[in-house]
């Protein structure tokens, strides 16, 4: 199938109008996607390429406990999970006398 090339504003109407961008090649060229749009897209399976995120720095809250070196690690949350068994139990309720 060939895929539709479509820009940013085009994605975040289908997304927001909940239709899905899998078929559609997102344009990131010449383009600054700002951060909360940024996770719209990666919620709906979107790569968004880090030179086409915008930021503004006077934005950012200083927080002592993020100071330091960030090293990006590939971490999935799903596969990490650790198996878990779901049981039901059903009972008959019984009414008449006591």
């Amino acid at each position: 199938m060939t895929q539709n090339k479509i820009s940013v504003a085009e994605a975040l109407k289908r997304l927001e109008s909940g239709k899905s961008v899998a078929d559609y090649s997102i344009d990131f060229e010449r383009v600054k996607v700002e951060a909360l749009d940024v996770m719209k897209l990666t919620k709906a399976g979107v790569n968004v390429p880090e030179e086409a995120i915008y930021y503004d720095d006077d934005d950012i809250v200083y927080d002592e406990e993020f100071e330091g070196d960030w090293e990006r690690i590939d971490y999935d949350p799903i596969q990490e999970l650790e198996p878990q068994t779901e049981v039901k139990i059903f009972l008959k309720r019984m009414f008449g006398s006591g």
